[in-house]
């Protein structure tokens, strides 16, 4: 799915939002901190080409010296 395409992103969260609503992640709902592409020689275990950073939004954002973890 291209990256700049507003139907696939659509889509990308839609996937997003079932894969936490199965695991029971963020009961609360989440934001997106930040969206990347996967770089060649990434870990890349399912074959995407992008990576989203998400916070749940009923937990504090992490401090600056803090590194989140990714979902």
């Amino acid at each position: 799915m291209p990256a700049d395409s507003k139907s696939a992103e659509t889509t990308r969260m839609q996937w997003l939002d079932a894969w936490l609503t199965q695991r029971k992640l963020c009961p609360a709902g989440h934001e997106i901190v930040s969206r990347q592409a996967i770089a060649p020689g990434e870990p890349n275990f399912h074959d995407m080409n992008l990576r989203y950073l998400v916070r749940c939004t009923d937990q504090p954002a992490p401090e600056a010296s803090e590194s989140p973890t990714s979902r």
